[in-house]
């Protein structure tokens, strides 16, 4: 079991935030899913930080939200922030 926390948001901080949240109300290992595009990311560096800052948190598992509508630049920017968590 885990609990999936959806957190569009468009900075690390607001990310962990979130995060802290949900794991004072669960004891279930929490997967986090961001939105790496319009409207909460506009750069390949904040989807870097903000997956850098849930690798530091030890999520397990982090999702991408919504592959079919984002622009293929915001897919280099996924591409970018997971290549140094492999």
């Amino acid at each position: 079991d885990y609990f999936l926390l959806t957190s569009y948001e468009s900075s690390r901080t607001a990310v962990r935030d979130d995060l802290e949240t949900v794991r004072r109300q669960t004891s279930a290992p929490v997967h986090v899913g961001v939105l790496p595009g319009h409207p909460a990311v506009h750069d390949g560096e904040t989807v870097a930080d903000i997956v850098a800052g849930l690798a530091a948190a030890d999520v397990e598992r982090v999702s991408f939200y919504n592959y079919g509508l984002l622009p293929e630049r915001a897919l280099t920017w996924v591409e970018s922030a997971i290549a140094p968590h492999l």
